[in-house]
């Protein structure tokens, strides 16, 4: 390559430099264009409310999902890049499904660049290289109306649940059209007015199924029957159905005796810690509100095979069956309940021995931060209930981790610390977080194993009826990658007694 050709490479290098750095500032100043998006269902089988039904006793293929997507300009001209009228709007819908999850389209991969506005142009005009981008003019009455026969033609709806969905198209527009030849017109990159997403209403409704052909729908009525099926896999199941002695709630109806088989009650108590810096932080405590529980048998197979440790709550969660748990009031047992806005979750189960796990997602941040915590429940018998706390922890340094607790009686202390602390530097804080009722005192010394140095070797809180932390500092000078031994020594009411645990380490991918 010779050198004018190498000259004329970094121009254009810096050129597109520049223009990624312009063009972000423009876009968070400009004023989107008036062409409005609008989104609308239709043909729902259930008058006033938009349902559709999965399969049933009639059918196996799911209803048609018919959907209207419609752009309408209600300004003048509008300067676009080329082939924004041409795009395939009916792949542009996200749909969020009865988890959470979000469901976009089959083919959007193959789609290429007709998703997203092409890269920057550079022309020669006048013996000068400029940054370009080919457009096209929108008239001021233009309307383009996209009909989406039945949805399932492109996403993978297959869950009977409360779904949403709404459209978000990709555009850029521009003040003027610069330069024209015999191919395109142009505008250039400094006349970039706006560019984003237009983003249209979102809408609602429900896909509900007869999957097992017994006459009653999940998870909402439908038809004859006004009750909703509790088991959509099991005809057997169903409101109505003889309950016998199988430990299986046939009837749906957990008010019912199941075979003189009663069940108990775990209490979850979902909680977030925040916790300032220092070595006495100021520390904050709010209901995690919201977030699934799931409730396993530490007698499956499948879980008493993987570990009942903080190693292996994502495992768990992910790979083994849970039991299926009546959810405070409601009357279909699930295999995850969910806390109400204190916090709590009332799950009715068989006696037996649990571990509940929750999962934590901060979609504060991006990527999301998912953490899961986990809290045995010991015995569960009938008639009887259990309490139990499910803890998250956010450090100084914005980081989550799960927490775990001591109780101590003689009226009530809580030691809350966390299950391990993932190391992402060369120091890491240790916080530990004590509630009290009545009057205690905590001296709480710390052990870091060999290549690791804490601030200090003990911290003291005098607790009553409050809520108070401490917090060490630990330094990796050698890197021996074992848990941290603690030590709690707890007065109160004249007695001293000593707690010994300990807190897990865990490497960050990478180091």
């Amino acid at each position: 390559m010779d050198k004018k050709r190498i000259l004329l490479s970094i121009v254009i290098g810096l050129m597109v430099f520049a223009w990624a750095a312009v063009s972000e500032v423009i876009a968070e100043q400009g004023t989107p264009p008036q062409i409005k998006v609008s989104l609308a269902l239709a043909d729902s089988r259930v008058q006033g409310k938009l349902i559709y039904i999965l399969d049933d006793q009639n059918t196996v293929t799911p209803d048609h999902i018919k959907m209207v997507l419609t752009m309408k300009n209600y300004s003048g001209q509008v300067i676009t890049f080329k082939g924004f009228t041409g795009q395939p709007f009916h792949l542009f819908l996200t749909f969020t499904d009865p988890d959470g999850k979000g469901i976009v389209a089959n083919d959007l991969l193959n789609a290429g660049n007709h998703t997203e506005p092409p890269p920057p142009m550079v022309i020669p005009v006048e013996g000068n290289l400029v940054q370009v981008e080919p457009v096209d003019s929108i008239d001021g009455g233009w309307t383009l109306s996209i009909t989406i026969p039945d949805a399932h033609t492109y996403y993978s709806l297959t869950k009977a649940g409360r779904y949403s969905v709404k459209a978000m198209i990709p555009m850029r527009t521009y003040s003027a059209i610069d330069h024209t030849d015999s191919l395109e017109t142009y505008s250039e990159l400094d006349k970039l007015v706006w560019g984003g997403a237009l983003e249209s209403n979102t809408v609602y409704f429900s896909m509900i199924s007869d999957h097992d052909r017994d006459g009653y729908y999940f998870p909402e009525p439908y038809g004859l029957h006004a009750q909703v099926d509790c088991d959509d896999n099991n005809p057997a199941v169903h409101p109505g159905a003889e309950d016998i002695a199988n430990g299986i709630d046939d009837d749906c109806d957990p008010s019912t005796p199941d075979g003189a088989i009663p069940k108990g009650t775990i209490i979850v108590k979902a909680e977030k810690h925040t916790v300032g810096a220092g070595n006495y932080p100021v520390t904050t405590k709010a209901p995690l509100v919201n977030i699934p529980v799931r409730i396993f048998n530490m007698s499956d197979t499948c879980v008493s095979s993987k570990g009942i440790s903080w190693q292996n709550y994502e495992s768990i969660w992910s790979g083994c069956n849970s039991v299926q748990a009546y959810c405070s009031s409601v009357a279909v047992p699930q295999d995850r309940c969910f806390t109400d806005t204190t916090g709590a979750v009332n799950m009715i189960v068989p006696p037996g021995n649990y571990i509940a796990i929750s999962k934590y997602e901060d979609k504060t941040k991006t990527p999301a931060i998912v953490v899961y915590a986990g809290v045995s429940t010991g015995s569960v018998t009938a008639n009887k209930s259990v309490e139990k706390y499910l803890q998250i922890i956010a450090r100084a340094d914005g980081t989550l981790v799960p927490g775990k607790y001591i109780i101590k009686t003689g009226s009530q202390l809580l030691i809350i610390e966390p299950e391990y602390i993932e190391w992402d530097s060369t120091q890491e804080l240790y916080p530990f977080i004590f509630e009290s009722t009545g009057d205690w005192g905590v001296s709480t010394s710390v052990t870091p194993p060999q290549g690791f140095i804490t601030d200090y070797k003990s911290l003291s809180a005098e607790v009553d009826s409050a809520m108070k932390a401490v917090q060490f500092t630990i330094r990796d000078v050698g890197s021996k990658w074992v848990d941290t031994l603690v030590e709690f020594t707890v007065k109160h009411s004249g007695k001293t007694e000593i707690v010994k645990d300990k807190i897990g380490v865990k490497k960050k991918t990478g180091k």
